[in-house]
């Protein structure tokens, strides 16, 4: 397997991570609706903006539901107690998110979820892009944890780690994690194993746009772009492992936290989507 910081440096094996439960549970804390909501952010025109928008969650109208798509909040794991999503003023608004509303996502210490998820997606053949923004306090740096992941493609019943074709230990398939004071996620289709790595700030929004073909084949490709900024990019990948199938195996995407911490982990989200 490789591993690359995003500006193509190699570097050492990748993180293990503990295995993605299938439990979901509902919570219904939602916050009333502001008419003073101001605009969040404009991506530059320099980035690919697709066609056909699948799914959005923007939060301005004082609910977790997607105003395109369908959303679904995640928030059971292993221990009771599990996570929360809530829609609260933005804790910084900066250049990169104006939005009055954004999404606090909250895990208390132990193996928990508090996952906003998409609608499933054909994936075979079809080039998507994904778009998002976090906003990580410094606590989320300095808290004790064994592991978390803050995003998640999931192929759920199909890949998981240690099955055939899916590189790596944990989770279902590609996810993006904090380990130290990094960005970095993993390509998991065997033999295009990859994980990449880049600066994540603390006190301030961060805008990630990925663009990815996915596909059985070696014409896939993946691109990341950070605050506007090609920060990664492959051609003539793998992106699909070899038992997925369409219908049964289409991933859906999770954004949010999946943790296991001693004392509890939150960030903020904002402005998710899919386009085609």
């Amino acid at each position: 397997m490789g591993r690359s910081v995003f500006w193509a440096v190699p570097f050492a094996a990748c993180l293990t991570l503990s295995a993605c439960g299938a439990d979901i549970g509902i919570d219904d804390t939602e916050l009333a609706a502001d008419d003073d909501a101001t605009e969040g952010y404009r991506e530059p025109q320099s980035l690919p903006a697709g066609t056909k928008l699948l799914y959005r969650v923007n939060f301005e109208s004082g609910s977790t539901a997607a105003s395109v798509g369908t959303s679904r909040r995640e928030t059971v794991a292993v221990d009771n107690g599990g996570g929360t999503i809530t829609v609260v003023s933005n804790p910084k608004k900066d250049a990169r998110n104006g939005s009055a509303r954004v999404g606090r996502h909250h895990v208390p210490g132990g193996y928990r979820r508090a996952e906003l998820s998409s609608q499933r997606l054909p994936a075979a053949g079809k080039t998507y892009i994904y778009k998002w923004s976090y906003y990580l306090p410094a606590t989320f740096f300095s808290e004790p944890k064994n592991w978390n992941l803050i995003s998640q493609w999931k192929a759920y019943p199909c890949g998981g780690g240690n099955k055939p074709g899916v590189c790596g230990k944990g989770g279902i398939f590609d996810d993006l994690t904090v380990h130290g004071s990094d960005f970095e996620l993993r390509f998991r289709a065997e033999p295009d194993c990859e994980t990449a790595s880049t600066p994540a700030p603390a006190g301030e929004w961060v805008r990630l746009v990925m663009q990815v073909k996915w596909t059985k084949s070696n014409n896939g490709f993946a691109r990341l772009w950070k605050n506007g900024e090609l920060v990664y990019e492959k051609q003539g990948m793998k992106t699909l492992f070899n038992e997925f199938e369409s219908g049964r195996c289409d991933p859906y995407w999770a954004v949010g936290l999946y943790a296991n911490s001693e004392s509890g982990l939150t960030l903020y989200t904002d402005n998710i989507e899919i386009w085609e």
